[in-house]
């Protein structure tokens, strides 16, 4: 009938498109919603955060005047807001008057007993709490939303100004810690995601640069500067400096003038004890001869003696005049006081993390017989992450490569002073305000991570303070055997020719030679090159030390080589003369075509055998070179000469660093 209700016609139905659709409809209001809850609460949280009092003076400040300027808005709100929070204040009111009826009333006019009234007065307080709450949040909301908009439209938050640049120096095995506190810090300071200042950490050179240095605006002691327009420096230039040690800190700023730079601060931020670490075999065989502790643990004394007497150990740091880490180190051996314990703990690496790389190799004759006395988180380092960070190559150990370690109630603690580098001429009050407060904020968070407990148990050593740094210093100079060297340059044009440039990149390494000797030590520089049917050996030039090296130094690529390979077993025949009458070891350093003329692979051998004066030979292959026919490995005897060659690798001030330590050692 056409009076008859006719029915809407069915909707079509939904097919998966349009499914498809709804869901990613709905996932994309989602992400929208999150981000600008997000933003909302990043940004207006950090400004409320940053108020004296935070979230209560916001919310006093701001609700105070929005509830007397906009009290009839908000009376009709609040109507409507009740009308909404109906359900909810329904079941309040329903549990409440439960509440009520089982509360004792007082006889008379039916008031409220002391607890109702008592509720009446909580449920007032709470219900204005809440409101001001509301009402501050939304108007604080609408300011800082209002205040967002004004600069993004007028581009405030365009590209970021470059931060500015602070340098901060420290011993090589702490720059891994200090750069990860570093971008910690800097990343907190961040203003709407830009960085007002970035903090670069560099590996602080030896003492007695760091000390040249900051007398000198931080400029290298270097023969090579010559007439070169640009200036060598030491490494970035520090506008603070973290020590390993309060000694070392006292023993360089001593000797610093205070007129040319200035330090601040020299709180310490870190205390991390030494400990005496090996490979966990020969850990449980030193427990094993040791017996039960004394409280607190072995003494250093009885360690040592352990070690050395039972397991037939060498007790190891690195070199003290490169690191200041192994200066302490040698220090807690001079306690000991048996003469030549210090020179016999020095090893040829430059820190801590070179003595560890060296370490890790598995090839390195000495793992099973030596023990390191080297800092507790350098140890931690070792066993828990890659070295690579240090120019170490592999993974973290594990099982039998991993260290243990033993501490002692009376080893040194480092206590890593943190100071700020005023350089004459200079004035940054901002940068050292910073670089203050990055400092205290290392101090509260820590520098290094956890260790065992045994490291981290309430000790009380003494630090090392300058004297006692001084002191050993002197006494390792005294006892380390002199070295008598006489170098020898292969000469020929492949050593000079680029890209390679081998002669010129020696003489770039050859100030870490410096580093290495002690007063006593003389060095003397020969080339050598065929010529014609024959050798030549230059006539050498004066011999040098430690404080007069800069001539030996200029004369490694002074004159541009010209000649062919040379055989080293015909040089040999040819260097006595030149050699001092009191003789000494020849080291040869070449490219490692010397060896592609021999007659045969005892060649070099024989002909050391047969060279007056000549007492060693040690023969050092630079860059890509092979040792080849020459006598790699262990090396060789000639009646009771040495005889080795090691590659160099693209590594040459290690090298030449090795070199050196290898010929005292045969001293």
């Amino acid at each position: 009938m056409s009076g008859d209700r006719q029915e809407p016609p069915a909707s079509p139905p939904r097919t998966a498109g349009h499914r498809i659709r709804e869901v990613f409809s709905s996932l994309l209001v989602a992400v929208v919603v999150e981000r600008l809850a997000q933003w909302v609460f990043d940004g207006f949280g950090s400004v409320v955060a940053s108020l004296p009092g935070g979230w209560f003076t916001a919310v006093m400040v701001l609700a105070l005047p929005a509830s007397l300027v906009y009290h009839r808005r908000l009376a009709a709100l609040r109507a409507r807001a009740a009308g909404w929070l109906s359900p909810v204040t329904g079941a309040v009111r329903t549990a409440l008057s439960a509440l009520r009826r089982r509360l004792p009333r007082r006889r008379g006019r039916g008031r409220a007993g002391p607890l109702g009234r008592a509720l009446r007065t909580v449920r007032l307080w709470v219900a204005g709490g809440y409101r001001a709450t509301a009402l501050g949040m939304a108007a604080g909301l609408v300011v800082w939303g209002g205040h967002e908009g004004v600069l993004w439209l007028s581009g405030a938050y365009g590209p970021c100004d470059s931060p500015r640049e602070l340098q901060v120096v420290t011993a090589p095995e702490n720059v891994h810690a200090l750069r990860g506190a570093a971008a910690e810090f800097t990343a907190g300071t961040a203003v709407h995601g830009c960085l007002p200042y970035r903090i670069s950490v560099g590996a602080a050179p030896s003492i007695d640069e760091m000390i040249y240095g900051f007398e000198n605006g931080w400029r290298r002691k270097d023969a090579r500067q010559e007439e070169e327009p640009f200036v060598r420096l030491l490494g970035i230039r520090p506008d603070a400096w973290l020590a390993t040690s309060s000694g070392e800190a006292a023993y360089v700023t001593q000797r610093v003038n205070a007129a040319r730079v200035a330090f601040g601060g020299g709180f310490s931020v870190a205390r991390d004890p030494l400990v005496l670490a090996m490979l966990g075999e020969r850990f449980d065989d030193m427990e094993r001869a040791l017996g039960p502790a004394d409280e607190g643990g072995h003494r250093f004394r009885t360690l040592a003696d352990t070690a050395r007497s039972s397991l037939q150990m060498r007790l190891i740091h690195p070199q003290p005049g490169l690191s200041s880490a192994g200066l302490v180190a040698a220090a807690e051996l001079a306690r000991l006081s048996g003469s030549g314990d210090v020179a016999r703990g020095t090893v040829f690496d430059e820190s801590v993390s070179a003595l560890l790389c060296r370490f890790r190799d598995p090839g390195t004759a000495e793992r099973e017989t030596a023990a390191l006395l080297v800092p507790a988180h350098s140890v931690h380092d070792y066993n828990t992450r890659s070295l690579t960070a240090e120019g170490c190559p592999g993974g973290a150990p594990s099982g039998r490569d991993a260290l243990k370690a033993f501490s002692s109630p009376d080893l040194s603690v480092l206590d890593y002073p943190f100071h700020t580098v005023s350089w004459a001429g200079q004035h940054r009050p901002e940068a050292q305000r910073v670089l203050t407060e990055f400092g205290r904020w290392i101090g509260r968070r820590g520098l290094f991570p956890a260790t065992s407990p045994a490291w981290s148990a309430p000790r009380s050593p003494q630090v090392r303070d300058a004297a006692a740094l001084h002191d050993v210093r002197r006494r390792i100079e005294r006892e380390l055997p002199r070295v008598d060297l006489h170098l020898v340059l292969d000469a020929s044009g492949s050593m000079s020719r680029p890209p390679a440039a081998l002669l010129l990149r020696t003489r770039e390494a050859f100030s870490a030679v410096r580093n290495t000797l002690v007063p006593a030590d003389r060095l003397s520089l020969s080339r050598f090159y065929a010529s014609g049917d024959g050798v030549e050996v230059t006539e050498p030039g004066p011999r040098a030390g430690r404080d007069d090296l800069d001539g030996l130094t200029q004369g490694i690529a002074a004159r541009e080589p010209g000649g062919r390979d040379a055989p080293i077993s015909a040089m040999l025949a040819e260097i006595p003369r030149h050699v001092s009458r009191s003789g000494a070891t020849v080291a040869v350093i070449t490219d490692g075509g010397v060896f592609d003329d021999e007659p045969d692979g005892r060649a070099v051998v024989r002909a050391l055998a047969r060279a007056e004066r000549v007492r060693h030979l040690y023969v050092l292959v630079l860059g890509d070179g092979r040792c080849g026919g020459g006598p790699a490995g262990g090396g060789r005897r000639a009646g009771g000469k040495r005889v080795v060659c090691a590659e160099a690798g693209q590594d040459l001030e290690k090298g030449l660093s090795q070199m050196v330590s290898t010929i005292r050692e045969w001293s």
